[in-house]
């Protein structure tokens, strides 16, 4: 009748706003909802308290994909994306923008060392996922950090940064972070 009619009518509707927010693999948002919802971020964060963004990348994960397979691979960005849920707060804003890259906003940061910490966190969490059997590829990340409003007072500025960011870490050795500093070069520049 019209009430089951109106409940698929809602599940349906649901169903998009799910779709519309979220990455269909791993559930954390995806690009177009973590940039939205990173950009009202950054306007509370101007208005009360600075906010931490990061753009995390996966070391080797083409390798994980080659060695082991593309739904092996999947299964890693599923246990990296639960990882990142244990080591974050709920209010914080983590969003899948890449295949094996993500951001990730941390609200009420009051300085660059908790930023930095959290940061460390995440590197070391991420290396000790213990339900994945990796047959020897190793799994990392790399972790550029900007701080706002320091770096950036809008999300592509804070993503050019945090970018120029996570490419030093990836320069250092990878399996680490670095956050922004004024000098440090992009990664096109030799």
């Amino acid at each position: 009748g019209v009430i089951s009619d109106i409940d698929k009518e809602k599940r349906n509707v649901d169903m998009l706003v799910q779709k519309a927010l979220y990455d269909a693999l791993t559930g954390l948002y995806n690009k177009a909802a973590a940039e939205e919802l990173g950009g009202k971020f950054i306007e509370k964060a101007m208005q009360d308290s600075p906010c931490a963004f990061m753009v995390i990348d996966l070391d080797n994960f083409k390798t994980v994909n080659d060695t082991l397979g593309h739904r092996y691979g999947d299964k890693v960005l599923c246990s990296v994306a639960e990882c990142f849920r244990q080591v974050l707060r709920t209010s914080d804003i983590i969003g899948r923008v890449g295949g094996d890259e993500f951001v990730a906003f941390l609200s009420g940061v009051t300085s660059l060392d908790e930023a930095r910490e959290c940061a460390g966190r995440l590197c070391q969490a991420v290396s000790r996922i213990p339900d994945l059997d990796l047959k020897g590829c190793g799994l990392s990340c790399s972790i550029g950090g900007a701080v706002c409003p320091r770096d950036g007072r809008d999300y592509d500025s804070l993503l050019i940064k945090a970018d120029i960011a996570v490419y030093e870490a990836k320069r250092r050795g990878k399996n680490q972070f670095a956050f922004y500093e004024p000098g440090m070069k992009p990664h096109s520049e030799p």
